[in-house]
């Protein structure tokens, strides 16, 4: 935050106006935003003096898993083989030197 004066411009003998100072510690809230390759999927304004604590990233992430329940258009099958097939796709790209090659 830059500081500024307030200039004013004053006759001979006149005092200038008292302006005062803006406030050095604004009200500031927390935005909690979760998200997928898709998008946003959960956000949530925190209240005042909310910390971040395990327990309330478990209440979000119960919050998170309701909503996609609801959006998931794929098997759990289809995302088991996503997250098992990974450490080779990973093999692939280290052995490529950073490219992947998606095969079709």
């Amino acid at each position: 935050m830059t500081s500024h004066r307030n200039y004013q411009w004053l006759e001979a003998g006149q005092t200038g106006v008292a302006t005062p100072k803006d406030d050095l510690h604004p009200k500031k809230i927390m935005l909690s935003v979760w998200w997928g390759v898709k998008g946003i999927i959960h956000w949530e304004i925190l209240p005042a003096g909310c910390t971040i604590t395990a327990d309330l990233c478990c209440q979000q992430l119960d919050r998170v898993a309701a909503k996609l329940q609801g959006k998931q258009d794929k098997s759990q099958d289809f995302y088991e083989a996503g997250i098992f097939s990974l450490p080779e796709r990973w093999r692939q790209v280290i052995d490529s030197n950073g490219a992947y090659i998606v095969e079709t």
